[in-house]
């Protein structure tokens, strides 16, 4: 069952992206609450290395992602936000659990969202 915190994600979310980055977003949430769990953390100088286990698609896939709780940034092993701009089901996975009402502003990239396309 989702909680209030998970809930409000995914509707800042909705609220923030275009309707197309939106669902791209909300496959690799779903896939975060359904297919991914944490397997192991180290705690680092910066915060942890977190190990999260990735099952989509029955794949067992481990990615690594290291996590600075101070500042909620995030960098996955996996690379989709610095390729595509939309967070991966590894870095949602371990920011599904620190209560955030909100996507921290640094992971929202201007042109994905509703107020770029309005402007532009």
């Amino acid at each position: 069952m989702q909680n209030n915190a998970t809930k409000d994600l995914e509707k800042h979310a909705s609220e923030i992206y275009t309707f197309a980055n939106f669902y791209k977003f909300q496959d690799e949430f779903w896939n975060a609450c359904m297919d991914c769990e944490i397997e192991y953390r180290q705690l680092i100088d910066e915060g942890f290395i977190i190990t999260v286990v990735d099952n989509t698609q029955n794949k067992s896939q481990k990615r690594q992602v290291t996590y600075n709780p101070s500042n909620h940034i995030a960098h996955c092993s996996y690379k989709m936000f610095e390729c595509k701009g939309i967070l991966c089901c590894h870095i949602l996975c371990v920011l599904k659990g620190k209560t955030l009402c909100e996507l921290p502003s640094h992971y929202i990239v201007n042109q994905l969202t509703n107020k770029w396309q309005h402007i532009n």
